[in-house]
């Protein structure tokens, strides 16, 4: 949304500049005079851009004046906050213009955050969360132009639009939006998403296209779109465009693991503070790969299941909190920090992931049994089912230890030591498939 601030003072109309675009993630163009002011509205209407600005900060100084006279004649009025020095403007003179306020010009700078936050606040769009779904920022900007508007959020059910149909988003807007405003997400409506997933579909295609590629080109990319999909998937269900871009990013990280994946190479790549769910489910891919080529099973095939089982092992949970926890008796401690929905949907969350494997078109035998079972273990005190080691599959058992290793990666981080990760393994895992995996973890070279 982009406020023209009309101001002959530079010094303060930069502190408002600043402060109001930082406050409410405001567009703000800055201009000297009114005269200037007219010129630049109307040369956005004579180029057919008459809706890009939509709030104005201007001075009052008499109706026959030409800002004054443009704002009397658009078709549109255009929300304006009046400043005046001396005498209070009489009332009657604003007729006809849509004034949010009007203030003295040593009160600008306080007044205008005022009044402002109150129009956005009565102005933006009540809604349901679930009527938009988030889009990072930096994936946003590489679709950009799009025939959907772009929202930000503001509270739990409140959006105003950020750009409009149409509107591109470049680097400086990622600059000024995602790296100084902190400004990580934007949203669209969940039915105007199909033309950023077709978008970002052939950006995927652009990056698989490469000859070769690194894990650590492809490590950022792999994350937000897993987080991505995550979230469309329960905002439009798992549709044939959202299962397209899930095949394209399964296909960008077999590609980056290559067939010699390292464990440290992909640890180097996750970051804290990033979205947990997304972290977790790609480095899972990557420690199960390792895994696999350890026992002798590294073909193209094994690969792409223990990928794809990767990414939809979680994809039913909508609380990314949820996916921290690894056992009944781990959430039966922290189940007052979740909703009963949501301690409900845990323990049946391999099951529903399952059922949204099975939806999944042209995908490889056996991933929904990766999945159902990632959560069991070799004695029976596992979950949902309680399965023992002779009735879980052998590569879901790769799937679980490189599950546990995943988990114990993230949660310590720095002081992660994988030597005495393989001492408690050999402890939990002692049955059946398990003992190979096992095995297979003490040749993985920490490097």
């Amino acid at each position: 949304m982009r406020l023209l601030l009309v101001l002959d003072n530079q010094e303060v109309r930069e502190l408002m500049s600043f402060q109001l675009s930082s406050r409410f993630a405001l567009e703000v163009q800055e201009l000297p005079n009114f005269d200037d002011a007219a010129s630049f509205l109307e040369g956005e209407d004579n180029a057919g851009l008459s809706q890009i600005t939509e709030l104005l900060i201007a001075p009052y100084n008499g109706k026959a004046n030409e800002l004054t006279e443009y704002l009397q004649s658009r078709v549109k009025p255009l929300p304006t906050i009046f400043y005046y020095e001396g005498e209070v403007p009489p009332a009657d003179v604003l007729k006809g213009l849509l004034t949010l306020g009007l203030l003295e010009k040593q009160q600008i700078v306080e007044g205008s955050a005022r009044l402002l936050e109150d129009y956005l606040s009565k102005n933006g769009e009540y809604a349901d969360p679930n009527d938009f779904c988030p889009i990072h920022t930096s994936l946003l900007m590489r679709t950009t132009p799009l025939k959907s508007d772009i929202y930000i959020k503001l509270s739990k059910n409140k959006f105003v639009k950020l750009f409009h149909s149409g509107a591109e988003f470049d680097q400086s807007d990622l600059e000024r939006y995602y790296k100084v405003k902190k400004i990580e997400f934007m949203y669209l409506k969940r039915s105007e998403t199909a033309e950023f997933m077709g978008k970002f579909s052939k950006e995927l295609d652009l990056l698989l296209s490469k000859e070769e590629i690194t894990i650590q080109e492809a490590a950022e990319t792999m994350m937000l779109t897993q987080e991505m999909i995550q979230e469309l998937v329960h905002r439009v269900g798992f549709s044939a465009e959202v299962q397209e871009l899930a095949r394209k990013n399964v296909a960008l990280t077999i590609k980056a693991i290559g067939t010699s994946p390292k464990l440290l190479t992909i640890i180097s790549q996750i970051h804290a503070g990033a979205n947990y769910i997304a972290q977790h489910s790609s480095l899972l891919a990557y420690v199960g790969c390792c895994l696999a080529k350890e026992m002798s099973w590294g073909s193209d095939s094994t690969f792409s299941k223990l990928v794809i089982a990767a990414y939809m092992h979680d994809i039913s949970l909508t609380n990314p909190k949820l996916a921290k926890i690894n056992s009944l008796a781990e959430l039966n401690q922290l189940k007052d920090q979740f909703t009963e929905q949501e301690v409900k949907s845990y323990h049946l969350h391999p099951l529903k992931s399952a059922d949204v494997v099975k939806s999944f078109q042209e995908i490889p035998a056996d991933v929904d049994i990766i999945v159902s079972h990632h959560h069991e273990r070799p004695n029976g005190t596992g979950f949902p089912r309680g399965l023992q080691h002779n009735y879980i599959a052998p590569l879901a058992a790769v799937f679980i230890v490189a599950h546990d290793l995943s988990q114990a990666i993230l949660n310590k981080r720095e002081s992660f030591n994988l030597a005495s990760f393989i001492v408690e393994a050999k402890q939990n895992y002692t049955l059946g498939n398990f003992k190979k995996v096992v095995s297979a973890l003490e040749k993985i070279k920490f490097e």
